[in-house]
Formats: C-alpha cells, structure tokens, sequence
C-alpha cells in the first residue's frame, strides 16, 4: 500500500452518526490516499457527579471497555476498507481535545457525525460539538448527520453570496473536486435585484478560476423569499440538484454570546442539512496551484 500522504481525524462517541461519519471518512480516506485516527473522548464529569457517582476504579473499567470497542473498530475499519487506522483516547471537553488532537497530528481533514440543532437551552448556549469544532480548528470539517450518506462523491453545492467570505472557500473545493473528478454547482443566492447585478461578476469570475483548473461547474441563480428563509431555500436546491456535499466557509473564531444565542448560517447548515457538510476555514493555502488567502 502507498504511503499514506494525508491524516484524517474521525471523532468517535459510537452514536448512529458518528459511525455513519466514518464510512464517509473511509470515503474520503481512500481519495485522499490518507490514514484514519479514531478519537474518543472521555468526557469530564462534573465535581458532583465525581463526587457521587464516579470513583477512579470506575473511570479505569469505563477506559478499558471503550479501548477495546475502538480497537475493534479500528481493526475492522482497517480490514474492511485497506487504509491505515489508529485509534486515540483523551479525556476532556470534547471539541477541545479534538482541536488538541487536530494539531498534535497535524490532520488534513476531520470527518463527525453531528445528531442537529441542540434540543435544550444550555446545548444551544454552548453549542453543538460539530459547531465548536468548525471553530477551533483550522483544516476543513466534513460534519455527517447521516440522513443521506453518498457512497460517492460527484456534485459539490457551492454557495455564493456577495459577502467575499462565501468565495474563500475555492481553493479547497478545487482540490476536492479534482480528488473525487465531480462537477462543482454554483448556486448565487440574492434577495433584490441590486444583490443579483452584484453576483454575476462573482460568478463569472469564479467560472473562470475553475475552467482554467479543469473542473466541471455549472452556474445557478436563486432569489430567495427573505433572508430568514436563506439556508432552508439553499438546502432545498441541494436536494433538487442531487449535491453531495455543501461546501460552505467558516471564520474559524469563538462564537460570542450573540451568535450562540441567536445562530449563524454556518450553524443552520450544519444542524439542518440532511447532506453532508463541508465546513472549511478560510487561509493562505495552495491546492495543485490554485492559491487562497
């Protein structure tokens, strides 16, 4: 087998979805040639909860069996898909020992599982783990629900909007899209006509960038209703268009006490889309050529 070039974190709490989070891991390890990391947290417990109901003895068993879950899941991931499969375990908050994680291996990619928008007040407070992911760590994130898991990838959604941002995300839609050879969709989403005057340069300018990388694009204009109905009009003409993926761009910084309030895009995407979700931060990176900033 070839020398794995790239490292893809798999976060692994053995839901539904983080399960159905490492199938696309494989999926996405295979075309990057890359070796998977399996991480399981052990979750820090509260003092009350230490101090009524947790002794080390019970952490030490609790440690061992979760060992041996992820060490068999390690072995058959390995044997059934051919890729190079180590396991982690670290105990913590668990988006921050996957960010710890992220940097101690220098990973390319991480591929969760996500169950959606956070059902009480102090989960929508802090934030979904996906969400907190997105933010702390700088390689893309591919986030799962699991509703539709593609056993390929071959048309890439690409949001474009006025604000710059939504552009920043080209250079690694490009290296993606040259792994998987899929066809990207371009979709400029306005609510008036002065947005829509301001979205064709963009898009005409972006059909160049992937024309002279040799990627297949297709371009779509979609008024939405109002900006309250934004994300959900968008994943509904993901759907129609049979996408695979979502590539949407991130800032990469804490959520202050406004967004965890009150949401962001990014984590509308993320809660909602039935698809997965590739969520990248923008930097300075060079993918076959193509650089960003």
């Amino acid at each position: 087998m070839e020398k794995a070039l790239s490292k893809i974190l798999v976060p692994i709490g053995f839901s539904e979805q983080s399960l159905l989070a490492l199938q696309q891991a494989v999926l996405f390890g295979k075309a990057m040639k890359a070796k998977l990391y399996l991480l399981s947290v052990l979750e820090e417990s509260s003092l009350l909860d230490r101090i009524f109901s947790q002794d080390e003895e019970t952490e030490v068993k609790l440690r061992k069996t979760l060992e041996e879950k992820l060490e068999q899941l390690a072995i058959e991931t390995r044997n059934n898909s051919g890729l190079e499969v180590e396991y982690l375990i670290s105990k913590g908050t668990v988006y921050e020992e996957i960010a710890k994680t992220v940097e101690l291996l220098d990973a390319d990619l991480v591929v969760m599982g996500t169950n959606g928008r956070p059902s009480n007040f102090r989960k929508r407070f802090v934030g979904s783990n996906a969400y907190r992911t997105v933010t702390a760590v700088k390689p893309p994130v591919l986030v799962v629900k699991g509703v539709n898991n593609p056993n390929s990838v071959s048309r890439i959604i690409f949001p474009v909007m006025t604000d710059p941002k939504s552009r920043e995300k080209t250079p690694t839609v490009i290296h993606f899209a040259r792994l998987f050879k899929a066809k990207v969709v371009f979709v400029g989403l306005f609510t008036t006509g002065e947005e829509r005057e301001k979205l064709l340069p963009i898009l005409r300018q972006l059909d160049r960038v992937f024309e002279d990388a040799g990627i297949p694009h297709e371009t779509h204009l979609k008024q939405v209703t109002s900006s309250n109905k934004k994300i959900e009009e968008l994943l509904e003409f993901s759907y129609s268009q049979n996408g695979d993926i979502i590539a949407i761009t991130e800032e990469g910084e804490e959520p202050d006490l406004a967004t965890r309030l009150l949401g962001t895009d990014v984590q509308e995407v993320l809660y909602y889309s039935e698809i997965p979700v590739l969520a990248i931060t923008p930097r300075r990176v060079i993918y076959g050529g193509i650089i960003g900033s």
